[in-house]
């Protein structure tokens, strides 16, 4: 693992043109779990993946850039950049050649009635063939999630497709896919190893479904 002042990453194994993040593994308001889930699927498959050590009480990773979050968020995407020139997939325009896959996972409330709420922006963030083949593998596990409804996602996921102009940042295009992946409180503790193989399965599969 690479250790910066806000993120640790992890580059990974060229094969897989994915990352997987927890923005928000650290405390207080910690996502609980959410960093191991990363780092478990780091440890066992060589993942690219990126985990952040500040809180977001004190700068919420997964928003838009403010004057709060500006250096961490900086960060993230430059942790982001090293992964992706890393797999060999970027055009003369620094544009995706290949399709990738962004995994970014959040934790809910025990409160929530489902087990795991997809959000890609309703189509901004994540094509459409993409999300509806990564609910078809979830129904492996489970057929009590939502899509796009109750966490559609925050809007920064969709910079990393369109880009985000007025902080300098051009995306990577429409090759680029992020879901945010909320999951519930029994899929993050007693039922963790089950989503660790689903996400390890979920990430190798993507590249013998979209880049053979």
């Amino acid at each position: 693992m690479v250790k910066r002042e806000y993120l640790d990453y992890n580059i990974g194994h060229p094969q897989f043109n994915s990352v997987i993040d927890a923005l928000h593994a650290a405390s207080p308001q910690a996502d609980i779990n959410t960093g191991k889930i990363v780092r478990t699927i780091i440890q066992k498959i060589d993942a690219s993946g990126i985990i952040s050590k500040v809180s977001r009480t004190r700068m919420n990773l997964n928003r838009p850039i403010n004057d709060q979050n500006r250096l961490g968020v900086l960060e993230y995407r430059q942790c982001l950049r090293d992964i992706v020139v890393s797999k060999g997939i970027l055009n003369q325009d620094n544009i995706i050649k290949k399709k990738f896959l962004h995994i970014s996972v959040h934790g809910m409330a025990k409160s929530r009635p489902t087990d795991f709420e997809i959000g890609t922006r309703n189509g901004e963030a994540c094509s459409k063939d993409i999300r509806d083949w990564f609910c078809s593998r979830l129904q492996d596990i489970s057929i009590n999630f939502g899509v796009d409804s109750t966490f559609p996602g925050d809007s920064s996921k969709a910079y990393h497709r369109l880009g985000d102009p007025d902080n300098g940042y051009i995306g990577y295009g429409d090759n680029f896919n992020t879901i945010q992946f909320e999951i519930n409180h029994y899929f993050r503790n007693e039922g963790i190893m089950y989503l660790v193989d689903f996400l390890c399965n979920t990430i190798i599969a993507f590249e013998l479904s979209f880049n053979k």
